[in-house]
């Protein structure tokens, strides 16, 4: 696992469980996040490397700049752990321990890693001395497998992770290879760079969208096979927790993007990224708030229903205010893109 992961909380005994899906998906979610600010505070590094590689003592110096923005996304990413919650396994208090042992190894590897490098010697070659440091990660697999030998559903969660191997690649610090996308009649396969950007916004938006019909399809067979009042809460609240699911994807396709080449690129990924972060609220806070419905009353619990559905139609219409903020920008471009990609063409349709 990444040294940058971070210790957990526990709770109290009556903490509700999380089903061992959704705890891995808001996990993977998280450590999504994290890889992308971790890749942004090493880019001093980089940076220095690229414009000063023999030039040790200036190296140092943005090795610490990076490592203190590394413990700033380090933090963050602890703050989300956080607030997941306990998995829905038999002794989850064992998993969380699991994880927060692996933590507090990972913290204390790049404490010494970080002083290391500090005592390097200005005239040493930095490349050769930091090779001679000893890089091992800890073993994470070997904290939370033996869990799983007495409980099948902590063998449920590893495989979820490794489902994701972006993931996995994170949370148990292997190298993982995907097979790369190909093009369909509704991709667009380019080496331009800000065609392949735009591409990537509008099969984002539009497998986002076809994700929420889809789960809108199954809310509406489920409704009519609903037998009481609790049942139709349990419907509603699994729609929801598919939107989250989804729109969390959407948010990490977005993420993962980066911004387009052009003059106000960072600001118009911005703008995308603040539109997904919105709607990974939105339906988080929908979430906590059908789960705390009163199921008393059938009628009631119909009502809230069709209330809820109405505010999942406006998460629409805040994508589409995300295309107008666009306009205080100079596109290059982008906007000709959008228009004529057969991906974006067919979101409008």
């Amino acid at each position: 696992m990444s040294a940058s992961i971070a210790a957990a909380c526990g709770g109290g005994e009556d903490e509700e469980l999380v089903a061992v899906d959704v705890w891995v998906r808001s996990l993977c979610s998280a450590a999504a996040r994290f890889d992308v600010a971790s890749d942004e505070a090493g880019q001093p590094f980089v940076d220095a490397v690229d414009e000063t590689p023999e030039d040790t003592a200036a190296i140092k110096e943005a090795f610490a700049e990076a490592l203190e923005d590394q413990i700033g996304a380090q933090r963050e990413f602890r703050r989300e752990f956080d607030d997941l919650g306990k998995p829905d396994v038999e002794d989850p208090d064992a998993v969380i321990d699991a994880f927060h042992e692996q933590f507090e190894e990972n913290d204390a590897r790049t404490e010494q890693i970080g002083e290391d490098v500090a005592n390097f010697d200005d005239d040493e070659d930095f490349f050769e001395a930091f090779l001679g440091l000893d890089l091992e990660e800890p073993d994470f697999r070997t904290k939370l497998e033996p869990l799983a030998e007495d409980d099948p559903l902590v063998q449920d969660l590893i495989e979820e992770i490794e489902a994701n191997p972006g993931c996995a690649a994170t949370i148990f610090d292997e190298e993982v290879s995907e097979p790369e996308p190909v093009p369909t009649p509704t991709t667009t396969a380019s080496n331009d760079p800000n065609q392949a950007w735009a591409s990537g916004v509008c099969m984002a938006l539009g497998g986002w969208v076809q994700d929420l019909s889809d789960a809108n399809d199954e809310l509406q067979a489920q409704v009519d096979l609903a037998a009481d009042a609790q049942d139709l809460k349990d419907v509603l609240v699994t729609f929801l927790e598919q939107g989250l699911f989804d729109t969390q994807d959407f948010e990490l396709e977005i993420l993962v993007l980066g911004p387009p080449d052009v003059t106000d690129g960072e600001e118009i990924q911005g703008v995308f990224e603040g539109a997904a972060s919105d709607l990974v609220i939105l339906f988080d806070d929908l979430v906590s708030e059908a789960s705390a419905i009163d199921a008393s009353s059938l009628s009631a619990v119909t009502a809230d229903l069709e209330a809820f559905q109405g505010r999942v139609e406006t998460a629409f219409d805040e994508v589409g205010q995300a295309f107008d903020e666009l306009e205080q920008y100079d596109p290059e471009g982008l906007d000709v893109l959008f228009g004529t990609l057969p991906e974006c063409v067919a979101i409008g349709q």
